[in-house]
């Protein structure tokens, strides 16, 4: 029984992967140039906009990981969209936070909680009502 488990398990894995190949090629790019972008440089040394340059790859990983996940739970592409919309939002008002010496850990803490509400209320939002 434990053998048939693991084939199928390798098989769901083997599917997802060869579905989402875009998104972790993508996942893995955006995450490997943010690696080496900020081993490689000294923010002493670059113009600011450059500086603000590490986010967008990070984001891009982030958001690719978010479409992994949602591809792999199904959902259905208008909850998606505002599902992306809001990590987005949430990955934002982080950095936003953080480049200005603001973020602590009751910030980070009540970040999250406003995101687990926002998701609460997207998915309520999005819920097929029950036929009466």
């Amino acid at each position: 029984m434990n053998k048939n488990l693991a084939v199928s398990f390798s098989a769901v894995v083997y599917y997802y992967v060869y579905v989402n190949k875009k998104n972790i090629i993508s996942l893995f790019l955006s995450f490997l140039v943010f690696i080496l972008f900020i081993n490689l440089t000294s923010p002493y040394k670059l113009p600011l906009i450059f500086i603000i340059f590490p986010a967008v790859p990070l984001l891009i990983a982030v958001l690719s990981l978010t479409r992994i996940i949602i591809l792999v739970l199904h959902v259905n592409k208008t909850l998606s969209r505002f599902i992306l919309f809001f990590v987005g939002l949430i990955y934002a008002v982080f950095f936003i936070l953080l480049s200005l010496g603001q973020l602590t850990f009751k910030d980070f803490f009540l970040l999250l909680a406003l995101g687990a509400i926002g998701s609460f209320y997207i998915i309520r939002m999005f819920k097929p009502e029950k036929e009466q």
